[in-house]
């Protein structure tokens, strides 16, 4: 009982940071997952990568972040 209470007053603040983190990344294409395992809520973040990457931009990046980040810094 008291997971739901607590859940129930800091949900704002999880939303909250639920998009942040959607606005900072990009889906990665479908890659042969079942849709169940890419929809919500089953880990969605899982199937995320960063819109910028504070990275050596010569280094290789996975395939799968398409279309390439932006490089900073």
């Amino acid at each position: 009982m008291a997971g739901r209470r607590l859940r129930r007053l800091r949900q704002p603040e999880l939303d909250a940071l639920d998009e942040r983190f959607r606005l900072a990344t990009a889906p990665v294409p479908s890659s042969g997952m079942s849709e169940r395992a890419t929809s919500p809520p089953a880990r969605w973040w899982r199937s995320r990568y960063p819109r910028l990457v504070t990275r050596d931009s010569t280094a290789d990046l996975p395939a799968t972040w398409s279309p390439a980040p932006t490089y900073i810094g």
